[in-house]
């Protein structure tokens, strides 16, 4: 007989212990208040694909485990993935590098990918706004690469363009070259035109060797894949070449343009850092604190904050995005086995149709074409008093 028992890999010691320890107490919370009946065990996989290999092979075979989430571990993902489906065992990733599930048989994605984030993203700028061509200005690391590549991609394929992209060194704090070439593909061609704006500054008794020559606007946004604490950086090299963004308007013709970014913008300090140029700029994630980091805002979940106050009674701590969001994985394991499913077949075809109820997350259940969840992702903006959903941002006639 299979074994009843779940388990969930984390890396419980070793560098990543810390963020281990975190997720093991997030699924385990969400699944014991959805009154998970099945006993969770935890595993350390290890920090390399080897170890987490060895660990699932153990428990599958050795303890007879009727399904497992994780690993965490971006580079164990396809390893594990590809050991889980030899295995014939259900497993939900707990590592955002499992991008593209819909082939896989026994495998489907628990996290939050930047595909799940950039689709949100446009579903909202692109269908509800109409924007169609974009900027990109980019860190040189695998994220942003790998973000601004997808970002590409998924544009493209709702008929969308991206006029221009470029990259800058991911740990530089002075970003103006790479600002300048962003709006200066051209630069050649509009030499004539930077002459006249010299000229002219001249004539008017200023300085000629200040000019800026503006970027050609030919875009309605500017995607930046980048933290929360290295976005104001950006932002003021694009603002020195004259991009307008958010509230910053270098001239009173310039048009109103957005920034755009993912969920590493979601964090408070960017309401003061990210000044004018964050402003009404948009971005996504499927957890939301205030501004302050006290208190739960908007949600679709009537139960946000009970969550919240719950967790930080049990672990003295607030709960992160990720934490939020396993626990809701939490939720929906526990759906799952409260169908009474005991084999991996059946609890596989469980998981794939369980309706977790409660969730903090927006999750609604697996999405049985992509594998991926089927989650309400929250569009979120910078204001001058906090990140609010961007279905509450006033119009511009309004007051900020």
């Amino acid at each position: 007989a299979v074994s009843l028992r779940l388990r969930s890999w984390a890396e419980l010691t070793g560098k990543y212990e810390a963020v281990g320890q975190q997720v093991s107490d997030a699924i385990e919370f969400g699944y014991r208040q959805a009154r998970g009946d099945r006993k969770l065990v935890f595993i350390d996989s290890g920090t390399t694909p080897e170890t987490a290999v060895a660990a699932l092979e153990k428990a599958v075979i050795d303890d007879g485990v009727i399904a497992v989430a994780g690993p965490l571990l971006n580079d164990q993902t396809e390893a594990f993935v590809a050991a889980s489906e030899a295995l014939n065992v259900p497993t939900i990733s707990l590592s955002s590098a499992l991008d593209d599930p819909s082939g896989l048989q026994w495998v489907v994605q628990g996290m939050v990918t930047a595909r799940d984030q950039i689709e949100a993203l446009l579903d909202e700028v692109m269908d509800k706004q109409g924007l169609k061509s974009f900027l990109i200005f980019s860190p040189d690391n695998d994220y942003g690469t790998q973000a601004s590549a997808l970002f590409e991609e998924l544009v493209i394929a709702r008929g969308g363009k991206i006029p221009a992209t470029e990259f800058y060194d991911s740990t530089a704090n002075d970003m103006l070259q790479d600002a300048k070439i962003l709006g200066r593909k051209d630069y050649t061609a509009r030499s004539r035109e930077f002459y006249d704006l010299k000229n002219a500054t001249k004539e008017a008794g200023g300085n000629p060797r200040s000019v800026v020559l503006p970027p050609v606007m030919d875009f309605d946004a500017i995607f930046l894949p980048e933290k929360a604490a290295r976005v104001p950086l950006a932002c003021a090299a694009l603002a020195y070449e004259e991009f307008p963004m958010g509230d910053f308007q270098p001239t009173k013709t310039s048009p109103v343009i957005p920034m755009l970014g993912l969920s590493g913008w979601n964090n408070a300090s960017l309401v003061q850092t990210g000044g004018p140029y964050a402003r009404r700029g948009y971005f996504t994630d499927a957890f939301l604190l205030e501004s302050t980091g006290e208190e739960a805002t908007w949600h679709p979940a009537p139960d946000l904050q009970a969550f919240i106050d719950a967790y930080r009674s049990e672990h003295n701590r607030t709960p992160s995005p990720r934490e939020a969001i396993t626990a809701d994985v939490g939720r929906l394991l526990a759906a799952a086995t409260a169908t009474g499913a005991s084999t991996r077949s059946d609890l596989r075809d469980a998981i794939m149709d369980a309706k977790p109820g409660n969730t903090v997350t927006g999750l609604i259940g697996i999405n049985p074409e992509t594998r991926r969840t089927d989650r309400e992702m929250l569009i979120l903006t910078i204001t001058n008093d906090g990140i609010i959903p961007r279905a509450e941002l006033p119009t511009l006639e309004e007051p900020r």
